[in-house]
């Protein structure tokens, strides 16, 4: 470690003496301190990651490198979140993770400037620097500095990407808002309705009489139909007015009576003897005792169904849908008109017929291992 060298003076008596001695025996006393403050600084931030930089992909001759590759991933994390900071190990793993997807990408850019550049399509240096200030604004030097860029990488960049945009909009998305016409739309609907066909939405209650003496559970069922359809007793007392009903019978172990809590579901997902109970039911009446298995044990079961509460549901309607199906198909349309025009560029400027990759040794990693 340099350190600094101290001034050097003649040996003077009297006060000016003693306070330049004083002077010099305290930073010789701190000078341990401010070494270790000094190391703290200079060693606390984590070091850079090992990259493995290497020539990825060729278009035109303008190559592509990991270090371009990287670059974007950072930017792309920059646009999602400037103040975003991953560790070490998360920029390792997200590197390795994205570092092919984002060349894929750059390929494709590079293929549609060469498009734009045959076309003589341009990105004026005024919208540029418009587009640089709104996105990397207010302190623009500041945030290009945070992900490694310069400014005239920035210019490059955006410049870029304006001319992207517009090409994207002349060969696939006017392309792709061609298709998507009202004929389509309501075609898309009817698909929707096949889809999801109107359906009913039953709420009901099930009184429910279990026994091992069949003849009193009929019994038991018979009265209970009854006191609900003729006496007007609420199902909620009914299992206690039965239950004081089969005390008095002597031998005889009374059935057990229950009530259940409200059910509901549509047509499809109610099981079939449910819906047996209560299919003809109109609202608010009760079924005929029903003897029916149970599904969990497989025990003889006597029910009387209630039904509260019968709706059909019916599909949204057309012009509630419209603009979801309308985006829906927009989307389709846009990615399926992308990858013909990406494919129509690689057939043109693949003149070697190998690609635009360049070979890399096997298992290569972007992040070195240590």
């Amino acid at each position: 470690m340099i350190l600094p060298c101290l001034p050097s003076y003649r040996k003077r008596r009297g006060p000016a003496g003693f306070l330049q001695r004083s002077f010099t025996r305290t930073f010789l006393l701190l000078l341990p301190l401010f070494s270790i403050l000094l190391c703290g600084v200079l060693f606390s931030a984590e070091p850079e990651l090992p990259l493995n930089n290497r020539p990825l992909a060729k278009i035109d001759g303008k190559v592509i490198s990991l270090i371009d590759v990287i670059k974007k991933i950072d930017f792309f994390l920059y646009e999602y979140d400037p103040s975003l900071r991953l560790s070490r190990a998360e920029k390792s793993r997200l590197y390795t993770e994205r570092w092919k997807v984002t060349l894929d990408e750059m390929i494709g850019n590079e293929l549609i400037l060469l498009d734009a550049k045959q076309k003589g399509i341009k990105g004026g240096d005024g919208e540029v620097g418009e587009h640089i200030e709104a996105r990397f604004g207010p302190d623009v030097a500041a945030n290009l500095e945070s992900i490694g860029l310069s400014r005239a990488e920035a210019v490059e960049w955006m410049r870029n990407e304006l001319i992207i945009r517009r090409m994207i909009w002349y060969k696939v998305q006017s392309k792709a808002q061609q298709t998507v016409t009202p004929t389509r739309i309501r075609e898309a609907y009817l698909t929707h309705i096949k889809k999801h066909p109107p359906s009913e939405k039953w709420v009901y209650r099930v009184l429910s009489i279990r026994g091992t003496d069949r003849a009193a559970c009929q019994r038991c069922a018979d009265r209970a139909h009854t006191l609900l359809t003729k006496e007007g007793k609420s199902p909620e007392e009914v299992p206690t007015l039965l239950r004081a009903a089969e005390e008095g019978e002597v031998g005889i172990s009374p059935p057990t009576v229950t009530f259940s809590a409200p059910l509901s579901g549509t047509t499809s997902r109610i099981s079939e003897q449910h819906l047996a109970g209560i299919r003809n039911l109109r609202v608010r009446t009760f079924s005929e005792p029903i003897t029916q298995k149970s599904r969990f044990d497989g025990a003889t079961v006597i029910r009387i169904f209630r039904l509260d509460e019968r709706v059909m549901q019916k599909p949204e309607e057309f012009r509630k849908l419209h603009d979801a199906l309308k985006a829906k198909l927009l989307n389709e349309a846009v990615a399926r008109e992308h990858r013909a025009y990406l494919d129509a560029l690689r057939r043109r400027y693949d003149r070697s017929g190998n690609g635009f990759l360049l070979p890399l040794t096997e298992g290569y990693r972007p992040v070195a291992d240590g």
